[in-house]
């Protein structure tokens, strides 16, 4: 019985650690994502919004190697472009990748802001604090 214990103990912290290690490199390419947003902004090489941003994120400025939301994998669509009627928000309306047909990241050229989408997860507590923790925010409800 204690073997079994501990190996469900060590599975556990495996999984836990193979969790965080996910959501390190989910911050990191989010940040890289927004970091290639405002080079391209700077170099004003693109179409540009009002404000200043690109207009659409194109995978060639990453070289190959486009941002991923380890959190989710490749199945999911890579961004969504928010419209103009989301033009002033800073977080996306769906935060939380429901089906297969919501992108990993979400784009708002109006406001410049990238932000990660999070799985489905056993409760909206822990959603909302996996959303806030990889995108560096506080928002009060994952909804």
């Amino acid at each position: 019985m204690l073997v079994g214990i501990l190996a469900g103990v060590t599975l556990h912290h495996r999984y836990e650690r193979a969790i965080e290690e996910k959501v390190i490199a989910t911050r990191s390419e989010i940040r890289r994502f927004h970091t290639q947003v405002m080079i391209q902004a700077a170099m004003e090489n693109v179409p540009l919004t009002q404000r200043g941003y690109p207009v659409v994120v194109e995978p060639e400025w990453f070289a190959g190697n486009r941002p991923a939301n380890l959190l989710l994998g490749p199945t999911y669509p890579w961004v969504e472009i928010a419209g103009q009627a989301e033009r002033d928000r800073l977080h996306p309306a769906r935060r939380i990748a429901t089906s297969r047909s919501l992108a990993q990241f979400w784009y708002n050229p109006y406001q410049g802001v990238v932000r990660g989408r999070v799985p489905d997860s056993v409760s909206d507590a822990t959603a909302l604090r996996l959303y806030n923790r990889i995108n560096d925010s506080d928002v009060a409800r994952i909804y």
